[in-house]
């Protein structure tokens, strides 16, 4: 996954419990540090060989399930969730975890800045610790291996022609939900797109091949 961005799409709570301890979005949002690190809305496929997930994963079944769907749950969310909990994982490759990790303490620690407050301090206050942040990278970590196992398990790939097709309906979504310029996101972020694309289609896949229900 590339940069920040790996994490972004599944850290937007972080920025809403800074709410909680009174830290200002406007002032985060003006920041370069929130700029140079904004959602892309892009999630890249973890490069493994079929050997190497074999190691790190088995997956569960993820076609044909029966999916529940919780409250204000969307379905690609559901199945995502579903697919990941049937999964197991015999072991985790270190240095995904330990970037997860590292960039997680990186966002505590500029949060804590901004509040004037302790690395420490911070944690206190959202009751997080180096065991759960550790945990967290292992959530995010699985939830890629998942991701890759089902690409490289139904050899999911975005052709070139959708890759035209539906190249510019990206590019305005990148424009209007993360602020970039028509211009930089069609010069900079054309892989970051392409990523969007297949994990979208990934998503896509699997919401067709499962049934949902509402939550009672």
């Amino acid at each position: 996954m590339s940069d920040f961005k790996r994490i972004c799409g599944k850290m937007l709570r972080y920025a809403t419990i800074c709410l909680c301890i009174s830290l200002t979005v406007v002032f985060f949002a003006s920041c370069s540090y929130g700029e140079e690190n904004k959602e892309h809305g892009s999630i890249e496929l973890l490069e493994l060989e079929s050997e190497e997930l074999e190691k790190y994963i088995t997956l569960g079944q993820y076609k044909g399930l029966y999916v529940e769907l919780g409250a204000d749950e969307a379905r690609g969310e559901a199945v995502w969730r579903a697919v990941e909990e049937l999964s197991r994982i015999g072991d985790y490759p270190v240095s995904h975890v330990y970037y997860y990790r590292d960039q997680i303490v990186a966002e505590y620690k500029f949060y804590a800045e901004q509040a004037g407050v302790s690395y420490e301090e911070m944690l206190e206050r959202l009751g997080e610790s180096e065991a759960s942040i550790l945990e967290e990278a292992k959530k995010l970590t699985k939830s890629d291996l998942v991701y890759a196992a089902i690409v490289k398990n139904e050899g999911i790939a975005v052709t070139d022609e959708e890759k035209q097709t539906l190249f510019d309906r990206y590019v305005e979504k990148y424009v209007s939900e993360y602020g970039y310029e028509d211009e930089y996101v069609r010069a900079e972020l054309a892989d970051e797109i392409y990523g969007s694309m297949l994990y979208d289609k990934t998503t896509e896949f699997l919401i067709v091949n499962n049934s949902f229900s509402e939550s009672k």
